[in-house]
């Protein structure tokens, strides 16, 4: 996990906000992260999986109202919401975790943001002015 940042500390640090797409399956690469995280075909090491796949633009729309900002340990700026209910499951080499959020890497490029379900803190304050999160 990297560190979480409020919208208004995200914007702050020029960010932007989330661009939800009429469609998150409207490219090869779309099309792909979609199928992987909901109807997956081969065995990774890591995958997670959505329980209701007929629920995955609604998650992005839901998280581009309600999410927060996460800059993770690589430096990549990510938008994460807590849907706090069971939405799907991670798979780590075989073990199942159940996952009650989604991130969307790429957020603002309307040719690659896809989301996948998460597992997050049980709780979350931005990193920047301390405001809870979660």
């Amino acid at each position: 996990m990297g560190n979480f940042y409020c919208r208004n500390c995200g914007t702050n640090s020029g960010w932007g906000v989330p661009n939800v797409p009429a469609t998150l399956t409207g490219n090869t690469y779309q099309l792909d992260k979609y199928f992987k995280h909901n109807y997956p075909t081969a065995n990774y090491g890591l995958n997670s999986k959505f329980d209701d796949p007929s629920s995955y633009h609604a998650y992005a729309v839901s998280a581009s109202a309600n999410g927060f900002y996460e800059l993770d340990g690589r430096k990549r700026v990510n938008w994460v919401w807590d849907a706090n209910q069971r939405i799907g499951t991670t798979d780590i080499s075989g073990s199942a975790r159940p996952d009650s959020a989604v991130k969307y890497p790429f957020f603002n490029d309307p040719d690659k943001i896809h989301g996948f379900s998460t597992a997050l803190p049980s709780a979350i304050r931005c990193s920047n002015c301390q405001c809870v999160l979660k």
